[in-house]
């Protein structure tokens, strides 16, 4: 019995390694085989329901150690069957067969711990092996049952990895990676075992270990190339505030940059509006991109779904402004290059036309009230405009009907300047 479960669970572990459809039939079928010999060693009950409905306290003595043995056997076989299942298939009924699977597995797990409560045991002897089976998370128990298998296969891949999980559960860091290390020079046969090993490896706090091991899984694993992408992108942006240097004595403007936007990605628990194209524009790619027009209008479509969904979920964004206003800036970027002005149709421009001649009321009172001021006029001093003609502040200001859609007057100034605020 056990024989036929380690073999099916070895085959299994390939089979969610690889992802490769005939290594899950293979896996499945040796698990429907080990299911056939842990069933005719089992106590056979009635047509209705589980054995433990039909067992009392006494009736625990009278099974054999072999029949609640292959309870145990039965029940991991089930497990793992279930969660092929999953894989093998991701439609609906699949997924309620995985389903029911796991619900006969846990009646058959609850009956083996019935046993273990109320079987009067022969020795500890054998009482430990059968409760080997069912303590989960018993992580001395589990080091007492591995150390024999060390001394007796000191380079199996399996025992080393298994040794390198107790490790780091006992939070043996150094030991841990020591083992996962050791289990991957073992063998270069099964190659997709070291994914595992990989995996591990990852979550150590060494953040250019963790981004290696991630890029090695994206290129080799079948499983998520979007997770391992996504574990490489965080810990390099864990990496980049360390990387930062100065030249001459002076930090490089773009390193600024980089750090920044790294802070904010952690600050924001993993993401960043736009990152790429901002990118682009910081680095004056645009240039380029703006010179084909099939390259520059699906990235106008990913703006403009960006914009909406900042608006649509406001809460959600910690900086909201700074990212609406990136948002905008680089629609506003794609629009000049794809010739566009006097863009009109855009969303919410009556509320932005309203808004326009709300403000230009408010200039034009606070203008009234106060004509001249001191600070400004310092400033203008210090500060001479441009060669150009300005409308003196003492000028009389043309008040504007919020109905009015003539062009915004140059004679409206704010802190020195002429425009709207």
């Amino acid at each position: 019995m056990y024989h036929a479960l380690g073999y099916g669970t070895i085959l299994y572990i390939q089979a969610v390694m690889t992802f490769d459809m005939n290594d899950i039939e293979t896996a499945i079928q040796a698990i429907k085989k080990s299911l056939i010999v842990c069933n005719k060693q089992r106590r056979k009950v009635g047509l209705f329901g589980s054995f433990s409905r039909e067992a009392s306290k006494n009736s625990y003595n009278e099974l054999t150690n072999e029949e609640i043995h292959a309870e145990l056997c039965y029940a991991e076989c089930l497990l793992i069957r279930a969660l092929l299942t999953f894989i093998q298939d991701e439609n609906l009924i699949s997924f309620v067969k995985g389903g029911l699977k796991i619900r006969e597995c846990y009646k058959v797990y609850k009956d083996c711990a019935k046993i273990l409560a109320n079987r009067r045991w022969e020795s500890e002897s054998q009482k430990h092996h059968f409760e080997s089976g069912l303590a989960d998370g018993d992580i001395d128990m589990a080091d007492r049952l591995l150390q024999p298998c060390l001394q007796t296969y000191p380079k199996g891949a399996l025992f080393l990895f298994y040794a390198g999980r107790v490790a780091e559960i006992r939070g043996q860091i150094d030991e841990a990676v020591e083992k996962f290390e050791e289990s991957i020079a073992s063998q270069q046969e099964w190659r997709q075992f070291h994914h595992l090993c990989y995996w591990e490896l990852i979550f150590k706090g060494d953040w250019l270990m963790g981004m290696k091991y991630a890029e090695i899984l994206c290129r080799e694993s079948r499983w998520s190339k979007a997770t391992y992408t996504y574990q490489k992108a965080t810990f390099l942006m864990m990496e980049v505030p360390r990387l930062k240097q100065r030249i001459a004595g002076k930090s490089i403007p773009i390193e600024k940059f980089a750090v920044s936007k790294a802070k904010r990605f952690l600050d924001q628990k993993g993401y960043l509006t736009l990152p790429a194209l901002e990118l682009i524009y910081t680095w004056n790619g645009f240039n380029i991109i703006g010179t084909r027009q099939d390259l520059l209008q699906p990235i106008l479509l990913i703006i403009e779904t960006t914009i909406n969904k900042i608006l649509t979920n406001k809460d959600d964004y910690s900086h909201y402004i700074d990212e609406y206003c990136l948002a905008l800036l680089l629609k506003g970027v794609c629009q000049k290059f794809r010739g566009q002005k006097n863009y009109k149709g855009y969303l919410l421009e009556s509320r932005l036309h309203f808004r326009i001649h709300a403000t230009r009321l408010s200039l034009s009172q606070m203008v009234e009230e106060d004509p001249v001021s001191e600070s400004l006029s310092k400033d203008e001093n210090e500060c001479p405009s441009p060669p150009r003609e300005v409308t003196p502040m003492s000028s009389p200001v043309k008040e504007v009907s919020p109905l009015d859609d003539g062009p915004i007057p140059e004679s409206t100034v704010v802190n020195g300047a002429t425009g709207i605020a």
